[in-house]
């Protein structure tokens, strides 16, 4: 499953029986977190800066440090298909492993380094988008496979968009947020065609948008600067602020 707010220098996880979360320190990696994914109860992965990625067998309790193959990127988001097939992406690179993060290889269609990439999403074992914004022209990007990575369509652009995160309900519905280049002015985009085209969605708010999750065709949620959570529970037609404490 996805976890979707993740802070940047620690990884907590709940304790169930207790209404209160205990600091799990994901040593000995000692670097800045960016995105976590859980493929199971006990299996997960922890991705951040300088090509960093953990991982954990038994939920959280100890953590080893793998090895990325792109220490010169932060990496920025992580998902995997199964317990053995995953993927990451920093800066212009796409990684993905076949053995359960022992190893990775670059996928990327990209050669030079004038695309920031900051989301992964699959909706089964060989489709899949990464979003991205290009730092050169200005625009976002949102590429897609249908072959695990062999392959991206890549000409999808977003002029002046800086995407921050994807999210897909099935393989038709999915939405991406983020905000306009140099403005703080969030955008929420939805497609029900499997990205062949995007809709934009109205949220009337001028932050930037940092995260989305949503538990089924309805309901949906969106954080954003300033402790700002938003609500769905139409599809996206509608948003509502909700109090974050």
């Amino acid at each position: 499953m996805k976890i979707i707010f993740v802070t940047i220098f620690l990884i907590f996880i709940s304790k169930v029986a207790l209404p209160q979360w205990s600091l799990v320190t994901p040593l000995p990696q000692g670097k800045d977190l960016t995105d976590v994914f859980f493929v199971n109860s006990s299996v997960g992965y922890a991705v951040g800066y300088n090509g960093t990625i953990i991982k954990t067998n038994d939920a959280g309790l100890s953590w080893d440090t793998l090895n990325s193959n792109i220490t010169d990127h932060d990496i920025l988001s992580v998902y995997f298909t199964d317990t053995n097939i995953g993927y990451a992406i920093g800066g212009s690179e796409i990684i993905k492993t076949t053995d359960g993060g022992t190893t990775w290889e670059k996928i990327s269609p990209y050669t030079d380094y004038k695309q920031w990439l900051s989301s992964v999403f699959f909706t089964d074992s060989v489709n899949g988008f990464v979003s991205g914004y290009n730092v050169i022209e200005q625009k976002g990007i949102l590429i897609k496979t249908e072959d695990g990575g062999n392959t991206w369509d890549t000409s999808s652009v977003f002029p002046k968009d800086v995407f921050s995160q994807l999210f897909f309900i099935n393989p038709s519905i999915g939405f991406a947020i983020g905000n306009r280049f140099n403005e703080y002015n969030g955008f929420i985009y939805k497609t029900i065609n499997g990205g062949n085209t995007w809709d934009t969605l109205t949220t009337n708010l001028n932050i930037i948008l940092h995260s989305i999750y949503f538990i089924n065709e309805e309901t949906g949620y969106v954080a954003g600067d300033s402790g700002t959570i938003i609500k769905t529970e139409n599809g996206g037609i509608t948003w509502d602020i909700l109090s974050s404490g």
